[in-house]
């Protein structure tokens, strides 16, 4: 099962593991474009890591190094890639919302709307005395 990871978990990964980021890096710069993805258990092979190392490398590389990765999950199989145009880029953010909005969904389902929004950093948009008025 996918899990996200936290700030702090990605820099401590960082600061313990920075030649396996460098390798899944370079590895991941040769697949360029959405048609060239690397299946993530390529990529471990390649890069000598783990699975889980790739997910904490291409989630760090993306999020504390901006690299611009895109993930294909489809019928033809999934994998890593480096985003190249435009239109794959705003194919990853609009997937990326979907997933989001999904995983929101599913956690104000389980929660309710006012947890969720505690739990997303929001607190309680109207304060007690508002509700009750």
């Amino acid at each position: 099962m996918a899990r996200a990871f936290g700030d702090k978990q990605l820099l401590l990964f960082a600061a313990k593991n920075p030649v396996v980021i460098d390798r899944v890096a370079a590895e991941l710069s040769r697949h360029r474009g959405r048609a060239a993805a690397i299946s993530r258990s390529a990529l471990a092979a390649a890069s000598g890591t783990s699975d889980r190392q790739v997910r904490l490398s291409v989630a760090f590389l993306t999020v504390s190094k901006r690299l611009l990765v895109g993930s294909r999950r489809d019928h033809l199989g999934g994998g890593y890639y480096v985003l190249v145009t435009p239109r794959e880029l705003r194919a990853e953010a609009a997937n990326l919302a979907k997933q989001g909005a999904s995983i929101f969904a599913r956690m104000r389902a389980l929660v309710g709307s006012e947890e969720a929004a505690r739990l997303l950093g929001q607190g309680n948009f109207f304060g007690k005395e508002e509700k009750a008025g």
